[in-house]
């Protein structure tokens, strides 16, 4: 067999950072070998490059804010998140989207965030990772936009 990936592992959680060789091993053990580094917010791009720089061939990374972070936008001094995003040089852009079920962020920032994310998805020709919840028509109206 070929072995497993994990599509959505969050290991900049604080939770494992005191375990988070054990927890890759104990992946390993039961054939997980690929690990997609989901980057959920802007804290997450300096760890998910220290980690993925251990084994490169191992870790695929992802650059986005998810929406119960979108306000986190209105942080960014000069630079651009598009450019921000596309500085870590990843896999995918993502998780991005819209979540108007919790709506942890304000709706305006999570659709600027959300068209900012498929830009970067397009100028970099990367794969987009989408969430949606309670949001789903506003979300193919975006996606639709932009011909996605």
């Amino acid at each position: 067999m070929a072995g497993f990936i994990d599509i959505a592992c969050n290991f900049t959680h604080p939770s494992f950072r005191e375990n988070l060789d054990q927890v890759i091993n104990e992946a390993k053990n039961v054939d997980v070998n690929k690990f997609v580094l989901l980057c959920a917010s802007l804290e997450d791009l300096e760890p998910i490059q220290s980690i993925q720089s251990q084994n490169p061939s191992q870790f695929f990374i992802t650059a986005g804010i998810h929406p119960h972070h979108a306000n986190e936008i209105l942080d960014l001094n000069e630079t651009p998140l598009i450019d921000k995003l596309l500085s870590i040089q990843p896999n995918a852009i993502g998780e991005t989207g819209l979540d108007f079920f919790y709506n942890n962020s304000d709706k305006i920032n999570q659709i600027s965030s959300f068209r900012e994310h498929i830009e970067a998805a397009i100028r970099s020709d990367k794969p987009l990772i989408i969430h949606s919840r309670d949001a789903e028509n506003e979300t193919f109206e975006i996606l639709n936009e932009n011909k996605l």
